[in-house]
């Protein structure tokens, strides 16, 4: 039959919609038609003026009671069923993010028909926990999903992509990075644009789901990025406000994860080290940017066995900001020192637990006087959420958990590393 308007491929069959939030139902028509939908108890009209059409409905509550809704012209009626009204996060990143539940050691063992995923890497069809095979479902976005709805019971939309060739310009939009002098010129010169497929990862997000309304976004990834780690935060930065822009909300919570430690014989750990650093500035509640740390697990203990530990810490991050369950479930990090002779005061902020040192010795300190020898910290004292350093007066710079396998000793008493830092030290104090 002879269509007149096309539903974006993110409409099928069980799909799940965010609530509290404008909802959106697009796609592709012929010019100058009627299209009606008919949604709950909303009904609109529109004459098209051009080739995409787009209904913007009213916020709906929360709903877990399937229902279908329609969109019709006036030879053509498509109909979307067993919809749900619930939450819906976007997973998107590199590798940690497209591995799936049958390559780890994780089975699914936690089903229920109020959870759907939506695999754009794979197909466009809602797959629903308990009655589809989701092996090939991210086993990040799974133990989220189940880790999540124990916790509040809540129709669950979990939509995921990711590329194992991903780096932070794929994610970018092409006119904001080349409108930038710094990065154009970096871009351009030192590297072919075609390598950073810039913009691919943006364009494929921008076609099929920016109209969609989704709760907040993961971000997972930063492992493809150590050869411009010096543009990476400014980069960053703007991926954040492009996609917000995009989702035509711009205080859309944002779920940063910070690439975990790691074995690496090419010893990159100034990038790695920068990555994380610059991740973690990017964190402040204001700008509705979290950071959730895995620096202090090995990579082969993320990749190979399971994700469980970040699920965890991710869902009680998601709670306390997004749902006011719990609190203090960011890490600690660092917001302040105070320099006077031969000691350094380090503050920090997010997580107000008394901090300790796991192995008992406060390791993972370092110092330098020249920039190019660093020498560990022996003489280091913890009082509740301050931390202070004997050190030469002459001290350039202090480090923590600097490195690609970084020493990650201090803790909060529930469990939460403190992010690495790095201090460069006012040689006039």
């Amino acid at each position: 039959m002879k269509k007149y308007f096309t539903l974006a491929p993110i409409f099928h069959d069980n799909m799940i919609f965010q609530a509290d939030k404008t909802i959106r139902v697009y796609g592709k028509c012929k010019k100058n038609i009627e299209v009606k939908i008919n949604f709950l108890n909303q009904e609109e009209v529109i004459k098209t003026n051009s080739e995409e059409f787009v209904f913007e409905l009213k916020a709906e509550k929360y709903q877990d009671k399937g229902f279908s809704f329609t969109v019709s012209s006036k030879k053509q009626v498509e109909t979307i069923y067993n919809c749900l009204i619930g939450d819906v996060y976007l997973f998107i990143g590199g590798r940690n993010i497209t591995q799936s539940l049958a390559m780890s050691s994780k089975q699914e063992d936690y089903t229920s028909f109020d959870i759907r995923f939506l695999d754009l890497n794979k197909q466009n069809q809602w797959m629903v926990s308990g009655r589809d095979s989701i092996d090939q479902i991210s086993v990040l976005s799974y133990l989220f999903a189940k880790n999540l709805h124990q916790q509040n019971r809540i129709p669950l939309g979990i939509i995921v992509y990711g590329k194992e060739d991903e780096n932070i310009f794929s994610w970018s939009n092409k006119n904001v990075i080349l409108n930038d002098i710094e990065m154009k010129n970096y871009l351009n010169g030192v590297f072919q644009l075609k390598e950073h497929h810039l913009a691919r990862d943006y364009n494929f997000l921008k076609k099929h789901i920016f109209n969609f309304s989704v709760k907040s976004m993961i971000l997972y990834q930063g492992e493809n990025d150590f050869q411009h780690f010096h543009f990476y935060e400014k980069a960053l930065s703007s991926m954040i406000k492009s996609f917000r822009m995009e989702f035509k909300d711009l205080y859309l919570p944002v779920h940063i994860i910070q690439i975990s430690s790691f074995e690496n014989k090419h010893k990159n750990y100034i990038a790695s080290s920068e990555i994380r650093i610059a991740q973690s500035n990017l964190c402040a509640d204001k700008s509705k940017v979290y950071v959730v740390s895995v620096v202090d697990i090995d990579e082969k203990d993320m990749v190979s066995l399971n994700k469980n530990i970040l699920s965890q810490r991710l869902v009680k991050l998601v709670l306390e900001k997004q749902y006011n369950m719990g609190k203090n479930a960011l890490c600690p990090q660092l917001f302040s020192y105070r320099q006077r002779a031969g000691q350094v005061d380090i503050y920090v902020h997010n997580n107000f637990l008394a901090l300790v040192s796991k192995s008992g010795q406060k390791l993972g300190f370092y110092y330098t006087n020249n920039i190019v020898d660093f020498y560990p910290v022996r003489d280091v004292l913890i009082e509740n959420n301050q931390i202070s350093l004997k050190i030469c007066e002459d001290a350039k710079e202090i480090r923590y958990a600097y490195d690609d396998n970084p020493t990650c000793d201090i803790y909060t008493s529930n469990g939460l590393p403190l992010l690495p830092f790095k201090i460069v030290l006012d040689q006039a104090s």
